[in-house]
Parts: structure tokens; C-alpha cells; sequence
């Protein structure tokens, strides 16, 4: 979706800078971002230290929560390279009321909300027993991809993404390569392989 808003400056995050917190859980951060390149990590805590992740990719909006709440549900940390966009809140709100864009983009932040509520619930919820189709489905739908199936969120997170631990996140990967099924260096990619 694409908002014929003005956004602010660009803000860019180079390899040489690092990964990045943008906002922290708590934070008043009201503003919403879109990312023009590169990627964003979402994290959402659910309960005793564990948590839920999600990537956003080029033209993906984050920071939807601040629609809601004065203060953030959520942590956002950039992977660099990634440029960014954002708007306050009530500039947005100000540019729906007078835009006929406006049940375009309730629809999007429904079908979002929604989404990730649905990935929530198959990874928490229904416990995927296999951890090797956990990651493999992973890469393929959900992870940032500059090819077929490539990520380049660091391990620790990955296995965050998916709701396993490292070790086991570790071990399913190392499995996946001995098989040749997946190349392992900057991220991780599938083969192609069957």
C-alpha cells in the first residue's frame, strides 16, 4: 500500500553503524515508518521473557501500535543496510480525515493486525512440532528476501522469529546444511535442493 503522504527525511542505516534500536518497549515514539529498503525487526513480548518477531521488509508499514497507545507495545531494531520513513501520528490521522485513502489504509492495518495475529497463534498456539518446517517455511514466507528464501536477520533473532531456542535453532540449522538443504554465511538461504 501506498500513502500520498509527505513523509519525513529519510533516515539511513549503514553497515558501519550496525544493528540499531529505534524504539524501545514503553517509549513515546508516536510516530509510524515504512521501509523503503532494508529491514526492521518487530519484537512483542508475550509472556515469562518469551516473545514474538516480526520482519518488515521494502514497503512494509511498522509501528501500528502507536495508533493505539500512547506508549509501545513493542521493540524495533533496524538491520543496515535500511532506509526509513516516517510521520507522526497526528499528521497521518489529519492527512486520512481529508484523503480517500482512509478505509484503504484501516483496511491494510486490519489485514496486518490480522496476520500477525494468525503467525502468533501458528507459532505459539498450535506448537509446529517440526522445527525443520518451522524454518523452512519461515524462510521461504516469511523472512526478508533478496532471493528465493534468503534471510539476513542474525540467527539469535531468527530463532526469536520462529519460537524455538538457539540451541535448538543451532541445531535445526547445522541439521539443514549437512543435508545441503540450506547455505549458511551473511544469513541463510535455501538450496533449491529437494
Amino acid at each position: 500500500m501506498k500513502l500520498d503522504i509527505e513523509w519525513e527525511s529519510p533516515r539511513y542505516f549503514s553497515e558501519e553503524q550496525g544493528i540499531q534500536r529505534l524504539y524501545s518497549m514503553g517509549s513515546k515514539d508516536r510516530k509510524i515508518y515504512v521501509v523503503r529498503d532494508g529491514v526492521v525487526l518487530e519484537k512483542y513480548p508475550i509472556e515469562n521473557g518469551c516473545g514474538i518477531s516480526f520482519a518488515n521488509c521494502k514497503g512494509d508499514f511498522f509501528g501500528l501500535d502507536a495508533l493505539f497507545s500512547e506508549e509501545r507495545k513493542a521493540e524495533a531494531v533496524v538491520y543496515p543496510p535500511t532506509i526509513l520513513e516516517h510521520v507522526s501520528v497526528k499528521r497521518l490521522l489529519e492527512y486520512l480525515k481529508h484523503s480517500t485513502e482512509y478505509a484503504r489504509f484501516l483496511g491494510y492495518v486490519a489485514r496486518r493486525l490480522s496476520d500477525d495475529r494468525t503467525t502468533v497463534s501458528h507459532l505459539v498456539y498450535d506448537k509446529i512440532e517440526n522445527n525443520f518446517m518451522r524454518l523452512v517455511e519461515y524462510l521461504v514466507a516469511n523472512s526478508p528476501v533478496d532471493g528465493i528464501g534468503r534471510s539476513i536477520i542474525p540467527s539469535n533473532d531468527l530463532s526469536e522469529c520462529i519460537a524455538i531456542t538457539p540451541e535448538t535453532f543451532s541445531r535445526t540449522k547445522r541439521t539443514l546444511a549437512d543435508r545441503g538443504l540450506v547455505e549458511k554465511g551473511r544469513g541463510l538461504r535455501l538450496n533449491g535442493k529437494r
